[in-house]
């Protein structure tokens, strides 16, 4: 993926002795502040925002957002994520992400739950990619384009579980070992999907779980590789209204949280 362009500050290297014109001008024309939260120590930057006030509202809105979803991981969970870029655009992917970086494009995520969801699926990626990395076991059946993964990738324990390759199921392999029709893509959003659900869908994930042991394999996973033993939604109930669901959910990111 080709780096995205870093917005640079401005210096006031100008004499000190101005006009109000000239200095309210300097302040309108600052690059948007970062997202600084302390538990990440990556890079953040907004591309495509323009300098009206409907725009700054909905940067504003991004960053709550974007502060809520990161403070909630602990700092070795998200420092493998060096670069988060946000742009003011449609696309047709909501959101992308290799072993480090993360775009997303809001002007194609309608609500705040979605931009939350897109995002904690993306750092799925991030996480599968770039975090439980390793190079050691010889190379195993699964690739992505032109990256090999290694036997003793953390990664490859949790595609065996529902996976011969990349892109090819297992025979013995159902729906309902999923916990979404995309996570039946391909062993990636499987993960990601599958990260998303440990994360913010917990209750359903457990649910789920009982009735397969494929899912009840992967929670487990989770539980014990990404985030250290610890559960979440332990109060919460499974609704009614995803019990009587007549078929699998599609797309886990356009679930209410």
């Amino acid at each position: 993926m080709t780096p995205a362009d870093v917005p640079v500050a401005m210096h006031d290297s100008a004499p000190v002795q101005r006009s109000v014109r000239q200095r309210l001008r300097v302040i309108r024309t600052r690059p948007f502040p970062s997202v600084s939260t302390p538990n990440w120590e990556g890079h953040f930057s907004a591309q495509k925002f323009q300098k009206t006030r409907e725009d700054r509202i909905a940067l504003l809105k991004v960053k709550q957002n974007v502060k809520k979803v990161l403070s909630s991981f602990e700092p070795e969970q998200i420092n493998v994520l060096k670069n988060l870029v946000i742009k003011n655009q449609k696309h047709a992917s909501r959101g992308m992400a290799n072993s480090k970086k993360i775009i997303l494009h809001t002007e194609s995520i309608e609500t705040d739950d979605e931009m939350v969801s897109v995002l904690i699926h993306e750092l799925g990626h991030v996480t599968d990619l770039g975090g439980l990395k390793s190079i050691n076991g010889g190379a195993s059946a699964f690739v992505d384009r032109t990256k090999t993964f290694f036997n003793d990738d953390l990664s490859v324990d949790f595609y065996s579980l529902s996976w011969k390759d990349s892109d090819t199921l297992k025979m013995d392999i159902v729906h309902t070992d999923f916990v979404s029709g995309y996570a039946m893509s391909n062993c990636f959003e499987d993960f990601a999907e599958s990260f998303l659900f440990y994360r913010m869908h917990g209750e359903k994930f457990r649910y789920l779980g009982e009735s397969s042991d494929v899912l009840s394999a992967k929670y487990d996973f989770f539980k014990e590789h990404v985030f250290a033993g610890k559960e979440f939604q332990t109060e919460k109930e499974v609704s009614a209204e995803f019990v009587a669901g007549k078929s699998l959910v599609w797309d886990a990111t356009m679930l209410e949280l």
